[in-house]
């Protein structure tokens, strides 16, 4: 495990300030500039190298369930496999799991009817999201899961872990960005009017799932003062800036909910862990990769432990989809 000391002996400055300068500056140079933070303020990730260069994730978003991580597969290797995986997902289906058998029925039937529909029509709602029947089946499908379909499943949990609290059933109170909210703080060089609805410091574990080409998940445990960065690639090419942005997005956060002095003080001894589990995952399994963490985090209590068959990515992306197909708001034609 990568452990780095992020704190700093530097003090913040009551009188910083976001607000956009008439000639901004962008990347590393806008955020370490006296006008803005002061590099004594930031943490020790920050100052370790002033001269950097700017630091940009990739800004493309996934519009499709294909494009939401890379494929390594050679044409002529992936139509035969993905006949079996379709394949696999059919006998999936068929499966009765934790459903009754009138309820697997219907669900069945749905899938089936989603087969036949417009990839681009919208079919259900689920809380403040709507998805396409693309979304839906790319939960039943071989390949990564769509973003809206991300968007879906993180705010079910989000929901499970308040409804589980309220039980002292659940050990954290998490806090989850979507995966729109993420994009806008990783990407824009300027983000002032950028805020959470409610003050994320009060939460046990602020996350952020975040695209650089594949989905990575970062984890602010306001606890322990750790943050954990979980990267199934196990790339480093965007670290330092994504480290940067989300302290910046912290601090403002602080400043503007007007969180206790203290919080600022706290940001500044967070220290840096690359997490990584799951080995038998990889890279094209990032979207599943990142939910299994969000699920552990949000619903797990110290004594429960994730089910060993929910690695088997099919069946594990099954019951992602009749936990929405469950709860959802169907969209008549």
């Amino acid at each position: 495990m990568d452990t780095r000391s992020v704190s700093s002996g530097g003090k913040i400055s009551g009188s910083s300030s976001y607000a956009s300068s008439n000639q901004p500056k962008k990347g590393l140079e806008k955020i370490m500039s006296k006008k803005n933070l002061g590099v004594a303020s930031m943490p020790f990730f920050v100052q370790a190298k002033p001269g950097v260069a700017k630091i940009r994730i990739p800004n493309d978003r996934p519009s499709t369930p294909e494009a939401s991580s890379p494929s390594p597969l050679r044409l002529n290797d992936s139509y035969t496999i993905l006949q079996r995986q379709i394949s696999l997902a059919v006998e999936t289906n068929n499966k009765k799991l934790s459903f009754s058998p009138t309820y697997q029925e219907e669900f069945n039937e749905y899938v089936n009817v989603l087969r036949e529909e417009n990839a681009t029509k919208e079919v259900l709602r689920i809380l403040n999201f709507v998805l396409t029947a693309e979304d839906f089946l790319s939960f039943i499908n071989p390949g990564p899961i769509s973003y809206k379909g991300i968007d879906a499943c993180l705010a079910i949990f989000k929901k499970k872990n308040s409804e589980a609290l309220i039980r002292d059933e659940a050990k954290n109170n998490i806090a989850i960005s979507s995966t729109s909210f993420a994009w806008k703080i990783f990407n824009l060089a300027q983000y002032d009017d950028l805020h959470a609805p409610t003050y994320i410091m009060a939460y046990d574990h602020i996350i952020f799932p975040i695209f650089i080409g594949y989905w990575t998940l970062l984890v602010v445990d306001t606890k322990e003062l750790i943050v954990n960065y979980y990267d199934i690639g196990k790339s480093s090419e965007y670290l330092e800036g994504i480290l940067v942005n989300c302290f910046r997005f912290l601090q403002q956060e602080i400043r503007f909910h007007g969180g206790p002095p203290k919080d600022l003080e706290l940001i500044k001894a967070l220290r840096y862990e690359n997490s990584q589990d799951h080995s038998d995952l990889n890279i094209n399994d990032s979207s599943i990769y990142i939910l299994l963490k969000v699920k552990e985090l949000a619903l797990l209590s110290n004594q429960e432990h994730l089910d060993e068959d929910e690695t088997n990515v099919m069946e594990f992306k099954e019951n992602l989809a009749k936990s929405i197909f469950e709860v959802c708001e169907r969209i008549d034609a």
